[in-house]
């Protein structure tokens, strides 16, 4: 890595938000203005490509921004784990989205098959108990 290499940008005239912007959500923040820029880069970062390929694929077939995107998924699941602390107490699940394998964290393609698998296994299951408890036939 680079030992303070030096970034320059502009901010495009058609942005949403401006310097000014930045200044204050910085400060709200408690952080530094580059400090926030920095952690705004290590976000992106972070994220394999092909998961960023496809938030923005999501996000442009919402027509929403990537930022409201991202920030309702993560509500979404807050708001189910609230219910599901409330309804249960402790909450007793395990956090596939967090297992490690060999000390590091299961992501991005890997994590989403296997959590693909293991939804589509407790869907299979859901809906074989709602036929039985319905007297449905699987044929019909």
């Amino acid at each position: 890595m680079a030992d303070n290499e030096r970034i320059n940008a502009r901010i495009p005239a058609d942005s949403k938000w401006s310097a000014a912007d930045l200044e204050n959500k910085s400060s709200m923040l408690g952080i530094k203005k580059s400090d926030f820029i920095i952690d705004a880069i290590d976000l992106l970062m972070g994220f394999e490509t092909e998961f960023i390929k496809e938030v923005y694929s999501r996000a442009d077939k919402l027509n929403i921004p990537v930022s409201t995107f991202i920030q309702n998924t993560i509500t979404r699941v807050s708001a189910q784990e609230q219910v599901e602390d409330a309804v249960w107490g402790v909450n007793p699940r395990i956090r596939y989205e967090f297992m490690m394998v060999d000390d590091k964290p299961l992501t991005g393609e890997d994590l989403k098959n296997y959590l693909v698998d293991m939804y589509t296994r407790e869907e299979k299951q859901k809906k074989e108990k709602f036929l039985k408890e319905h007297g449905i036939s699987a044929d019909e």
